[in-house]
């Protein structure tokens, strides 16, 4: 008998079977997968809902079978995974942000200082306490650092301050009578009605500063620097000014008397209304300056230029009673010899 008489099937048959069912198998894994990525994007997307009603109905049905556990375990596993690499990128966004906050919070934190003793400063208006409490024990502080510092109403009379640094101290209705502050700086300083009469400022910077009122009578100015200085109703009478700076100073309505201002820098400086009466302006530099309104009878104004001077007229300077003009340069380019 023929094996298709004892009812075999033919091996092509068989061939074509045993084919079919390896591609079912594999069509259904396929067909699992997709269904997970189906279900696992409904949950990333936050659709609980139908993730939930994707997941109950066949979840029996897959554990029943070879194949459905597979996949469940498949899927479990997936999912494990992508939680497990979330929560390390988690923890370690975290940890990056807490290190980047200390250290932020390090870099935030003040640094400390150097300590200082007073004697130097950035903003140069630190003075020295013990240089103070020397000068108010003493009243001898020469060389001393006083930056700064408020000295209003001081009795300082008579003290030697000589190369003294009072860069913008306060010193307004200050005492000063008689004090020695030769070679001093005093810029910037503030001596508002502040009394100094026969006082030695000699070859101090007082450029900047303020001295409205001031006393200054008698006072030793002789080669002080008062560049761009305040000194509006000043009394300088009888002040020794030579070579002094006064270039860019106001000093209007201020009593000048008998002062001595020889080879004084004045360029530019404003002397409107101001008592000049016997001063010596001999060598004096006064182009660009005001004069307007001031009194000179018998100022000295020889081997003067006064060209540049706005407002003033030859025959108003020659007409001023007991002016000494010898040498002078007239605003008219001419020689006087008047006063020779």
């Amino acid at each position: 008998m023929s094996n298709n008489q004892s009812g075999e099937k033919p091996k092509s048959e068989v061939s074509q079977n045993t084919n079919q069912s390896g591609n079912s198998g594999r069509d259904l894994v396929q067909v699992g997968r997709d269904y997970i990525r189906y279900v696992s994007l409904n949950i990333s997307s936050g659709n609980w809902i139908v993730a939930g009603f994707c997941l109950l109905f066949p979840l029996i049905g897959l554990l029943s079978s070879g194949i459905g556990l597979t996949v469940v375990v498949y899927w479990t596993v997936e999912q494990v995974q992508t939680f497990t690499q979330t929560l390390t990128g988690d923890e370690d966004d975290q940890l990056s942000s807490s290190e980047s906050e200390q250290s932020e919070s390090r870099n935030s934190q003040p640094q400390p200082e150097p300590e200082s003793d007073g004697s130097e400063s950035d903003t140069g208006e630190t003075f020295n306490p013990k240089h103070l409490k020397q000068l108010m024990d003493t009243k001898k502080c020469s060389d001393c650092n006083l930056r700064g510092v408020n000295l209003n109403d001081a009795d300082l009379s008579g003290a030697d301050l000589s190369g003294a640094d009072l860069s913008g101290a306060e010193l307004k209705k200050t005492i000063l009578n008689d004090a020695d502050l030769s070679n001093a700086k005093l810029e910037k300083a503030s001596l508002i009605d502040a009394q100094m009469i026969a006082i030695n400022l000699s070859g101090a910077n007082l450029s900047y500063s303020y001295l409205p009122s001031a006393k200054l009578n008698g006072a030793n100015l002789s080669r002080a620097n008062f560049y761009s200085s305040q000194l509006h109703s000043t009394d300088l009478s009888n002040a020794n000014l030579e070579d002094a700076n006064l270039r860019h100073a106001e000093i209007p309505i201020a009593n000048l008397e008998g002062a001595i201002l020889r080879n004084a820098d004045l360029r530019s400086s404003d002397l409107s209304r101001s008592k000049l009466i016997d001063a010596d302006l001999s060598k004096a530099k006064l182009s660009g300056s005001n004069l307007g309104a001031s009194k000179l009878e018998g100022a000295n104004l020889s081997n003067v230029d006064l060209r540049g001077i706005p407002g003033t007229k030859t025959e108003d300077i020659q007409s001023v009673e007991g002016i000494n003009l010898c040498n002078t340069i007239m605003p008219n380019n001419t020689t006087s010899q008047q006063g020779c």
